[in-house]
């Protein structure tokens, strides 16, 4: 399989040459895996024109680089056509179905959707969401299905992702005037297991306003997380979307700040 001057660089339009080279490398991907050879022709044109767009280059860099990161074989470009190809195969008629139901039709997508919003919520905020809450995450993850999922992981695993980013977004920056305030923040149930952290669980208002005094935003937001939501470094790393080392250097300087400021307040 080839690709001829593909793909194209991120930060400009896929040329009529370029969209066709990647038309051609498509139809050569579905007529070379049996699996996937009932695609039709409209299907074919769709995923190109899906693919063929600044977004979905910029997605293969991020999955290139990510199987660098992880000491994998490098990941060309035809193979991650050829990943597309066969997830949209496995995971698009889930996407684009419909079911009956006694309320009348609903996308087959509904129940996976709702099954993750519920145990997100319960896990980040110890209940169920509302009505209003679950239409509301439910209609922001369809969206994004629509304009950010290319079918280059498993569907399940994307909706999670999407559904937990989507709700910790809205304590990503606790301290402006778009979210919940500091105070409203409810501590998690039970005290993470090591670090200061564990020890100080019992002084909610000192080990808060400690952390509200620390200066720098991304470190707040960090200590927030880790002591609320009980987030490890790989879990922080993904949110703010880096590196675990670059998360876990993070923690620490976060953490450093913490100490500095809890001591300083009198507190053991």
């Amino acid at each position: 399989m080839s690709g001829p001057n593909l793909p194209p660089p991120s930060d400009r339009l896929w040329s009529p040459d370029e969209q066709n080279n990647l038309y051609e490398l498509i139809r050569e991907i579905i007529e070379s895996v049996p699996e996937v050879r009932d695609i039709s022709e409209a299907e074919t044109q769709w995923i190109t024109r899906k693919l063929a767009s600044q977004k979905a280059v910029r997605r293969y860099q991020r999955a290139e680089a990510y199987a660098r990161q992880q000491n994998a074989a490098l990941l060309s470009y035809s193979a991650w056509i050829q990943k597309v190809v066969i997830g949209y195969h496995m995971y698009h008629p889930l996407i684009a179905s419909a079911v009956e139901t006694d309320e009348g039709p609903r996308p087959a997508l509904q129940q996976l959707l709702d099954q993750t919003v519920y145990r997100n919520y319960q896990k980040l905020y110890g209940r169920y969401p509302t009505p209003d809450e679950r239409e509301l995450v439910v209609g922001r993850v369809f969206l994004g299905l629509s304009e950010n999922y290319f079918y280059d992981t498993p569907l399940a695993a994307w909706i999670w992702r999407s559904t937990r980013n989507i709700l910790l977004g809205d304590i990503r920056d606790p301290f402006s005037g778009n979210t919940q305030s500091f105070d409203e923040v409810q501590p998690a149930k039970t005290p993470i297991s090591t670090g200061e952290f564990s020890q100080h669980y019992v002084q909610r208002e000192a080990v808060l306003g400690a952390i509200k005094q620390v200066r720098n935003q991304r470190y707040r937001v960090i200590l927030l997380l880790q002591y609320t939501y009980e987030l490890d470094n790989s879990e922080l790393a993904a949110f703010f979307g880096v590196e675990v080392a670059r998360a876990t250097v993070w923690v620490f300087r976060a953490r450093r700040a913490f100490r500095n400021i809890y001591s300083a307040d009198g507190n053991n």
